[in-house]
This record gives C-alpha cells, structure tokens and sequence, in this order.
C-alpha cells in the first residue's frame, strides 16, 4: 500500500530529516518525488502504518473515546500497536501523544502487562521524562497484589518482571511512593505478604 503525504505533514519531522543529527529519510525517485526510505519501514505492516499516517496527517488515529466494550478493546489493541511503530520510527512527539490518549481508556491487568511488555523490552525511552513509563509502572504497582493474586496472569507478571529489570526498577519506585504517601493498592490483603516478589526471586 502506497501512503500519499503532503510535505507540510512529514517533512519537518526530526525523526525523518534532521540536519543537526544528520538524518534524513527523503530521497527523489526518478519521478521527482519525495520518498520516505525510513531502514525501519520494512517491519512495518500496512495496517499498522496507518496509525503513523492518521497521526501525521490530523494529529490523531483510531478511536478516541470508546463507546463499549468492544470499542475499548479495540482502542486498547491500537494504543499498542501504534506505540510500537511510533518506538520504530522514533517518533517522540506520536508516543507522548498516545501517553495522553490512554487515559480515556478503560484497561485490565492482562492489557497493562501486555503494553508494559512492549515499551520496555523495546529498550530505553526515546523521552527524557516518560509519561507513558510513569504510568504503565503506576499502574503496575498500584495494582501490584492484584497481579500476584490473579491465577490467570501471575505466572506471566512474575517472569516478565524479572526480566525486564527496568520495568521492575519502575514498579520499584511507584510502590515506595505508595507507601510514603500511605495510599491503599488495589486488592491488598495481609494474607498476600507471602507473595511478594523479593530480591532473590529476581
């Protein structure tokens, strides 16, 4: 599938043409026109792409607010896929904007997870001050118990949490937050002190 820009969409782009870091993904094809021949392209699926395409030509892609629960999943699936094109790409500016565009969506553990998978393995921020970070890891620790409780995920939460060590260190420092500020964690219970994740686990 061919994509059609207009230059004023793409063209200013840091992440497709930047002088200053020596980047630019635009070359002339033997018709006089601009092409994008971003290295990262070929992982792209066409259906994926047009996240990146609705975001570049409105600021904006899939669906905004969710109308039930079937809109919500699918809002969810393309929250996540998008963020993983916009990682590819580099695209800072597309992934802060999804960082706000969660918000207006309602998740579940195994979602949260799932996207926390995602960013984190995809290795360090393409932002200095991550909001999409803060949230999957306060997210993650607010409802750390009930992670541990639910027989459904806690297999997958455990042995993702100690491989993606940072995603861990985040978690880390929500729920010391949590406990300086005295707030109450979703599903807490006495009974479940035996199931914390410790030092040696990791």
């Amino acid at each position: 599938m061919i994509h059609t820009f207009q230059k004023k969409d793409v063209w200013d782009r840091p992440y497709f043409r930047n002088a200053g870091a020596a980047i630019n993904y635009f070359a002339m094809d033997d018709e006089g026109t601009w092409v994008l021949r971003h290295p990262k392209l070929t992982s792209i699926s066409s259906e994926d792409f047009r996240f990146v395409s609705d975001y570049l030509t409105r600021d904006d892609f899939g669906i905004h607010y969710p109308e039930n629960p079937e809109q919500n999943q699918e809002a969810i699936c393309q929250c996540v896929a998008a963020w993983d094109v916009a990682d590819k790409l580099g695209a800072a500016d597309m992934q802060d904007y999804i960082a706000k565009k969660v918000q207006y969506i309602e998740w579940e553990l195994a979602d949260v997870l799932t996207f926390a998978i995602v960013i984190y393995r995809s290795g360090p921020s393409l932002l200095d001050d991550d909001p999409i970070r803060d949230w999957v890891s306060g997210y993650i620790a607010q409802h750390y118990f009930a992670y541990l409780k639910d027989e459904t995920i806690s297999t997958a939460f455990r042995k993702n949490i100690r491989k993606l060590r940072a995603l861990w260190k985040d978690v880390l420092v929500k729920l010391l937050q949590i406990e300086e500020r005295g707030d109450e964690m979703e599903e807490e219970q006495e009974s479940d002190e035996d199931n914390l994740i410790d030092d040696d686990d990791l």
